[in-house]
């Protein structure tokens, strides 16, 4: 009887996989080139650990100093520790998105950065690889933006609180970003329709990112937002997820990009 449960949940798991997962998925010559990049900008990223990190430091130095010259010392300001570092995680997770936002707008509209970012574009099959499928330079100027937004919010708090927030560059893991992406957002990139429904008012949905891979007209240069869907709504390039759909992604539907049914 055990033996039998046994089989029949294993045959479930197995056409779970079949649905969620087409044969043939990880075999795609796409995957190829995310896993290709991933290597390169993981290597690039280990090579640029101490002089990104020496960044960052030398950032939020200057971004204190900055105050300190032009305003002077910062007002006292008795707050509870607890309160800085809610304070902080939510000032950053918020300059955070907004710049992501900005910058990955500004991929879609200068020519010269859209040359850079159709490489992620390019993808004819979304897995969780492709999040690293970035173009070397791309990745560098996500790093730059990264520095001057952890700069700008460290060096303030620095300015503000001083030697209470000994630490607070911990935090610098974005951790409401963290949790929004351990809550499902991974998923984006994949071919496992995941919506908000009216959520996505507020949140970025793994359907909706999806859309914004989609090679068909009606889906370009809608869902630029990582998190926050509140960009995406002021700059007129929101777009619901609605009910699941059939995608094709790539640069172009006449490219004959591979059809992957929507689960």
């Amino acid at each position: 009887m055990a033996g039998t449960r046994l089989a029949t949940r294993n045959a479930a798991t197995r056409a779970l996989l079949n649905k969620t997962l087409p044969a043939g998925y990880w075999r795609h010559p796409s995957h190829l080139v995310d896993l290709g990049l991933l290597l390169l900008n993981t290597l690039l990223r280990l090579a640029l650990l101490v002089p990104l990190f020496g960044g960052h430091v030398l950032a939020t130095l200057w971004v204190a100093r900055l105050w300190q010259g032009q305003l002077g010392s910062a007002p006292e300001l008795a707050w509870h520790g607890a309160a800085i570092i809610a304070c902080y995680t939510f000032a950053f997770f918020l300059l955070e998105d907004l710049s992501r936002f900005g910058l990955h707008r500004a991929m879609h509209r200068v020519p010269l950065l859209w040359r850079l970012h159709r490489v992620h574009h390019s993808a004819e099959v979304l897995s969780p690889l492709t999040l690293h499928r970035v173009h070397p330079m791309e990745m560098a100027l996500y790093y730059l933006r990264g520095m001057l937004v952890f700069g700008a919010v460290s060096g303030t708090f620095v300015w503000l609180f001083g030697r209470q927030v000994d630490g607070i560059d911990i935090l610098g893991v974005d951790a409401l970003g963290f949790l929004f992406n351990a809550a499902g957002a991974n998923l984006r990139h994949s071919p496992v329709w995941v919506g908000f429904g009216h959520l996505e008012r507020i949140f970025v949905s793994p359907a909706q990112h999806q859309l914004h891979h989609s090679a068909a007209a009606a889906h370009q240069d809608r869902n630029f937002g990582t998190c926050l869907a509140i960009w995406d709504r002021l700059g007129g390039t929101w777009l619901p997820a609605g009910r699941p759909q059939t995608l094709s992604f790539g640069l172009k539907s006449s490219e004959s990009p591979t059809a992957v049914p929507a689960t």
